[in-house]
């Protein structure tokens, strides 16, 4: 059934991105090479199945494992950037502004303030 066969590739694309999304290199290229598939067919299933495009969906995942992270006050904005698998601090700023409308340090102070009441 192609309905099905489209829906266990979805899950494994959104697996793969749960294992991978600290993976710099992370992107629908690589997602189509471990799943030998063409990157453009997995792009449209992908959109198809959950209304989303796929690298809209990377950049969401890590946003929210920044999120989590950024609880932490120890670790720097750079560190988190490298560890949610960004280029550096500066495309990670600028994605996580266009998903969350704030840069994660006024995220941090935002979640840190609440902590102290």
């Amino acid at each position: 059934n192609m309905h099905e066969n489209e829906n266990q590739l979805v899950r494994n694309i959104k697996e793969l991105i749960a294992m991978e999304y600290n993976n710099i290199n992370l992107n629908i290229s690589h997602i189509a090479n471990e799943l030998e598939l063409n990157s453009t067919y997995i792009s449209r299933v992908f959109a198809a199945n959950t209304g989303d495009g796929l690298l809209n969906y990377i950049n969401k995942y890590r946003v929210e494992k920044a999120k989590e992270l950024l609880k932490n006050p120890d670790l720097v904005i750079e560190t988190i950037a490298a560890m949610t698998g960004f280029n550096n601090g500066n495309s990670f700023i600028r994605v996580f502004k266009k998903y969350e409308l704030i840069t994660p340090g006024q995220y941090r102070h935002m979640i840190l303030e609440k902590e102290d009441f």
